[in-house]
C-alpha cells in the first residue's frame, strides 16, 4: 500500500504557464476559446499584463455565452475577455501542501484552480495532473 506523501507542494506538481492557457483581458473571445482547444484543458485564465490573474473561462462558461446571448455569434466572439470572466475564482498559493489543494478542488466540486505566487499567476493545478504525480510515486 502507498501512503501520500503529505510534503509534496502544489508547485511540485502544478502544469507550468507555458502548458496553459492564458490570455489577457483585451483579447478577444475567440482568443480564448482558441487557446483553450490548443491547450486541451478547459480552462482559460485571463490575466493583465504583469501576470495579475483576473478570473478564468471555462468550457462552461463558453457554452453559457453562447446559449444566453441574444447577439450573433461573430459579435460575441469579438468581446473583450475581461467581459466574460468568472468573478469569484478559486486560486491556490504555490506552496500550498497537495492534500490541502485536493480538499480545495474537492470542496468547490472543480478540476482546476490557477496556481498564484505573490497575487501573479505561475501555473494551474488540474486533477489529473496530482494523480499522476501520485501514480509516479507508486511505480
Amino acid at each position: 500500500m502507498y501512503i501520500l506523501e503529505t510534503d509534496i507542494v502544489v508547485d511540485e506538481v502544478m502544469m507550468s504557464i507555458d502548458k496553459i492557457s492564458v490570455v489577457g483581458a483585451r483579447d478577444i473571445f475567440k482568443q480564448v476559446i482558441s487557446s483553450i482547444h490548443d491547450t486541451g484543458y478547459g480552462i482559460s485564465c485571463i490575466v493583465n499584463d504583469e501576470l495579475d490573474l483576473l478570473g478564468v473561462i471555462t468550457d462552461g462558461d463558453i457554452r453559457r455565452v453562447i446559449l444566453n446571448n441574444q447577439r450573433p455569434l461573430s459579435s460575441i466572439l469579438l468581446d473583450n475577455s475581461i467581459e466574460f470572466v468568472s468573478k469569484n475564482t478559486i486560486t491556490i498559493e504555490s506552496k500550498t501542501n497537495i492534500i490541502e489543494a485536493l480538499y480545495i478542488l474537492q470542496d468547490a466540486r472543480i478540476w482546476d484552480a490557477p496556481v498564484v505566487k505573490n497575487n501573479k499567476l505561475i501555473g494551474l493545478l488540474h486533477l489529473h495532473a496530482v494523480v499522476g504525480h501520485i501514480l509516479k510515486k507508486v511505480k
